[in-house]
């Protein structure tokens, strides 16, 4: 064997240490997985997924149950975003790959996650403009080291050939984690965390946010308070399983479709 090709070989070697590493464990279960597996995730658990593929909210994107059109959050709460969207169910493997992927520095998922949400886009009646990740209090990003829906986001944009605006909305305030908290409690806790910096970036177009999990919304929904868009999507890797109560007549959600000022 030539020097070059001995050089080549070590090469693509040292290559595949780093983005197939071996003695790896899957994250759903916990066994050993072979050399390429770029998710340490094994088939068994990809199976475990839990799409939200089935009956939906037509605002949140939730699960829904019978003929129902609208979940029980959606009847009760107002929504100042268009319409929501998730392709998978905050459930099982979702959840630890999420949270992975949150607290573990597993930024390598970003752009399993963003060919979901491509997928789930080109699924959806959503036509954007501009794309938005939903802004991390200056807290959180240092404690983490990055933004995971600024990651997503990123991939996305490039798999879409959409603009990425990440600098116009912003956190001006720390905000306790939303974990544990009640809807009321997440609301309260959000009031006016965010700002737009200039007034005029979205006027007139179609924003898209983009979120790791909708959880109640509330998050998104001071975000689309905060923006001056003509109309707001959210798109999330996972929703969280709606409550069984829903509703089926439209009529009964008058202050959802809140025109925009």
């Amino acid at each position: 064997m030539s020097f070059i090709k001995y050089c080549y070989k070590k090469l693509k070697a040292t290559a595949l240490d780093a983005l197939y590493p071996e003695d790896i464990k899957c994250f759903g279960c916990g066994k050993d997985l072979p050399r390429k597996n770029i998710y340490n995730i094994c088939p068994e658990c990809m199976k475990t997924f839990e799409l939200n593929n089935g009956k939906i909210c037509q605002k949140c994107g939730a699960n829904v149950y019978g003929q129902a059109g609208y979940c029980f959050d959606c009847k009760n709460n107002e929504r100042l975003f268009d319409k929501a969207r998730a392709p998978l169910i905050y459930t099982g493997v979702t959840r630890k790959l999420i949270r992975h992927f949150k607290y573990d520095d597993a930024k390598y998922l970003k752009r399993y996650f963003a060919r979901l949400l491509a997928e789930e886009y080109a699924k959806c009646d959503f036509v954007a403009d501009v794309v938005v990740p939903v802004p991390l209090c200056k807290e959180h990003l240092k404690e983490r080291g990055y933004n995971q829906a600024l990651l997503i986001a990123e991939e996305f944009c490039k798999l879409m050939g959409l603009p990425l605006d990440k600098d116009n909305l912003i956190r001006i305030r720390n905000t306790e984690s939303q974990t544990g908290k009640s809807r009321d409690e997440r609301k309260h806790n959000l009031d006016g965390a965010f700002k737009q910096i200039d007034k005029t970036a979205f006027a007139h177009k179609n924003v898209l946010l983009i979120d790791d999990v909708f959880t109640t919304g509330s998050t998104v929904n001071e975000c689309a308070k905060t923006l001056r868009a003509r109309h707001v999507y959210v798109l999330t890797v996972a929703h969280t399983k709606s409550r069984l109560r829903s509703v089926s007549a439209p009529a009964a959600l008058p202050h959802t479709f809140k025109r925009r000022g």
